[in-house]
């Protein structure tokens, strides 16, 4: 005799409280969530790309700028941790809100919302207007002078 396996196609998830008139079971399609994820992953990396590269363009495009902000390497290192900073301050109990969800005496922490958005741009910022070689070339031969003679 044979054994023949058919993968779910839905999930169970917990049940709610029933107290609303809703059903007492809810199902997640598995696909659908895992689709809607991915997607939202990459509408939120490809309008991040866009906004930071469109208010970046100066840096890009006038040469004053441009050498400005190559001759200051610090500048988008900085912003960088500042907006890594940003993102887990955002996360702080002292700065993030909690609010219960309907499933039992579970909290849902809440970021501050200006601070994750301010940081995560400023990250995103300083990764795409990075000069990543010529800034690691002047950094390391701003601390290294004395060994150059």
């Amino acid at each position: 005799s044979s054994v023949t396996f058919t993968w779910p196609t839905k999930l169970a998830a917990l049940p709610s409280q029933g107290a609303n008139g809703y059903s007492t079971r809810k199902e997640i399609n598995l696909l659908l969530l895992i689709t809607y994820d991915v997607l939202g992953a990459l509408l939120v990396s490809i309008l991040t790309i866009l906004i930071v590269l469109v208010a970046g363009l100066p840096l890009r495009l006038i040469t004053k700028i441009n050498l400005w902000w190559r001759r200051h390497p610090w500048l988008w290192v900085g912003g960088f941790f500042v907006g890594l900073l940003l993102l887990i301050f955002a996360w702080h109990g002292h700065f993030s809100t909690s609010m219960p969800i309907d499933v039992g005496p579970v909290q849902r922490v809440i970021p501050n919302k200006l601070m994750s958005r301010v940081g995560w741009f400023m990250l995103a910022f300083s990764l795409l207007h990075s000069y990543i070689r010529g800034a690691y070339d002047q950094f390391m031969n701003s601390i290294f002078r004395s060994w150059e003679s």
